[in-house]
């Protein structure tokens, strides 16, 4: 009995022990899982919290986003959000006139920052040049206030003065309406005299025809008399050569004190048997250096042909010179006879003095005037005009003489041809003092006892030659 008892002590003993053992391991399966719960409860309201604060977060850029759109309707799919501002971005993309094919805001962005930029910068240039216009504008408006102010002005003097003159001319329009009744009167009074005359002057009319059909035959018949007695080959007036010297190079002429010839005027020389001086070709010239009595003067020869050599009765004549008489003549432009760039114009008026002329008119090409184109000018030596670079002070003045001289129908000669005429050559045996003024004589002058030879010149006239002779004539 008491076996049993303690067998059944220990057989509850063990299963105590068990029971403990088995609870033991149960509650620490149990304990460990609560933990695991306790934990993975924890793990989850922390990503809860997070999921929270992520959402907090995205509702509060939604609605940011919402405000930049302008986004009222938050219920709205957002296909048909995108789709809507798609349409607005293409609308003020083509009207703001920035790329279409751009999609991003900070693209966009920045190109209409970069537009709106520009468009600063042109609305500042407009606005100054829109202040300029105002400030320009302001100015004319005072200006046409001053003259509108003026012209107020100038109308109430002339209404004052048309008043004044209105009552004196209707005065004088009295005065003038009583002036013509008696003129009236007295014109039908004279009437009866005004036929008489008429009359009178009829017959006196008839009486000049017939006188002056008189005189027109009486013309005829002595211009028929004077052409009878015309010489049909008229040769040159104003002189001839009547000697040569060759030892000394010099000519005589029979012109001289009596036809008031000067020194220094110098005349081109033509064969003798030119007929016209006009077409005929010069073959030398000559410069008178000595008045020798009242018709015979002695001259240097200053052009001279070996071929065709100046001879006793070639004519002489001088486009400036005329006896007594001094041409008026005009100057215009730059002178200078070899083109060194040095002013030859002191050179040409003495020329023109030399050759019997009188400079009335000059216009040098600094554009200083002297004196004036008169009808009675000869001609207008013109030298170098203006040119596209000329100097308005040039210009005006050479305009000025031009229009004058074709206004009276002055003839225009150019330098060189001038120079032609008067017979003017640069390597003439002629000098001249340091002023470069005015020719001296060079030439020996001829013995006393040779002033009255000339009568006794002998005749001379070119040899013979042979067929190929350049003195054949």
């Amino acid at each position: 009995m008491a076996a049993r008892e303690n067998q059944g002590l220990q057989i509850a003993l063990i299963i105590f022990v068990m029971l403990t053992i088995i609870l033991s391991v149960t509650t620490y399966i149990f304990f460990d899982n609560y933990k695991k719960a306790i934990g993975e409860k924890n793990d989850a309201i922390a990503k809860a919290k997070e999921a929270d604060n992520r959402l907090t977060k995205v509702n509060l850029e939604r609605e940011g986003y919402f405000k930049l759109i302008d986004q009222k309707d938050i219920e709205e799919s957002a296909e048909s959000i995108v789709k809507k501002n798609e349409a607005k971005i293409e609308k003020y993309l083509a009207l703001s006139g920035v790329n279409t094919q751009l999609k991003s805001y900070p693209e966009i962005l920045k190109q209409m920052a970069e537009t709106l930029q520009q468009k600063d910068i042109k609305l500042a240039s407009h606005k100054d040049g829109e202040d300029k216009a105002v400030a320009e504008l302001a100015a004319v408006k005072a200006k046409h206030e001053t003259e509108l102010a003026n012209a107020k002005n100038d109308t109430t003097k002339a209404q004052s003065d048309y008043t004044t003159y209105s009552g004196t001319i209707k005065t004088a329009l009295a005065a003038l309406g009583q002036s013509k009744l008696e003129a009236e009167k007295a014109i039908k009074e004279k009437g009866d005299e005004n036929i008489v005359l008429n009359d009178k002057i009829a017959a006196i009319t008839k009486k000049a025809t017939v006188v002056e059909k008189g005189l027109l035959v009486t013309v005829g018949n002595q211009k028929k008399i004077i052409d009878s007695h015309r010489d049909e080959t008229p040769t040159l007036t104003d002189g001839q050569i009547v000697y040569v010297d060759e030892r000394t190079k010099s000519a005589y002429v029979n012109i001289g004190r009596t036809d008031s010839l000067q020194r220094r005027v110098t005349f081109s020389v033509y064969d003798r048997g030119t007929n016209d001086v006009a077409t005929a070709v010069k073959k030398g010239a000559i410069e008178i250096i000595e008045i020798i009595d009242d018709k015979i003067s002695r001259a240097r020869i200053v052009e001279n042909s070996v071929s065709d050599p100046i001879l006793p009765g070639d004519f002489i004549d001088s486009p400036l010179w005329y006896p007594g008489k001094r041409l008026k003549i005009a100057i215009a432009g730059a002178v200078d006879f070899d083109n060194d760039g040095i002013s030859d114009r002191a050179k040409l008026k003495d020329l023109i003095i030399a050759n019997g002329g009188t400079v009335v008119a000059d216009v040098s090409e600094r554009g200083e005037v002297m004196g004036a184109i008169t009808p009675d000018t000869e001609k207008l030596i013109v030298g170098r005009g203006p040119d596209d670079r000329s100097d308005a002070k040039f210009t005006k003045p050479w305009n000025e003489v031009t229009a004058d001289a074709k206004k009276y129908n002055i003839k225009f000669q150019s330098l060189q041809q001038f120079l032609d005429e008067v017979g003017y050559s640069p390597n003439s045996n002629r000098s001249q003092d340091a002023g470069n003024q005015r020719l001296v004589d060079t030439l020996p002058k001829p013995k006393d006892n040779q002033t009255q030879i000339v009568p006794r010149f002998p005749p001379r006239s070119a040899p013979a030659g042979s067929g190929n002779s350049a003195f054949q004539k």
